[in-house]
């Protein structure tokens, strides 16, 4: 299982984001990526394992690129954060079908928070899962 981070690399924010993300997931579960086009190159290819997005918007822009490519995040859990508060912007931002939201202006502990739950959630549901292959076998 691999968290995969979209944002701007020469960002305060992204960097304040990323400093927070470190504390709940180790860095080899983690890949980075500041260009729309190189995120949907790694989304084109067969997933090896369950993945969860971390997904930056600082602009309206980017949200829009981001929405250009939703259907490759089908089968992906998103943590979207959002570059403002606008009705018509979270309305958009709904399409992506993000499993939480918040804002480019927060501390980005919450998540940290969800993330780590989101990692728990799923190693537990990955070993009760390999658990029912081996009884399956026995």
């Amino acid at each position: 299982m691999h968290v995969l981070i979209y944002g701007n690399r020469r960002s305060i924010v992204t960097d304040r984001l990323r400093k927070e993300l470190y504390r709940v997931v180790s860095l080899e579960r983690i890949e980075e990526y500041s260009t729309l086009p190189s995120l949907s190159n790694s989304l084109r290819m067969p997933p090896m394992n369950q993945s969860i997005a971390v997904l930056l918007a600082l602009s309206r822009e980017e949200l829009a690129g981001l929405l250009s490519i939703r259907d490759l995040l089908y089968d992906i859990l998103v943590i979207l954060i959002m570059p403002d508060r606008d009705k018509d912007t979270i309305s958009s931002a709904h399409a992506l079908r993000p499993r939480f939201v918040t804002f480019a202006d927060s501390d980005f502990e919450d998540v940290a928070a969800v993330l780590g739950k989101m990692l728990e959630l799923m190693e537990s549901r990955i070993a009760w899962e390999e658990r029912g292959k081996e009884d399956d076998q026995s």
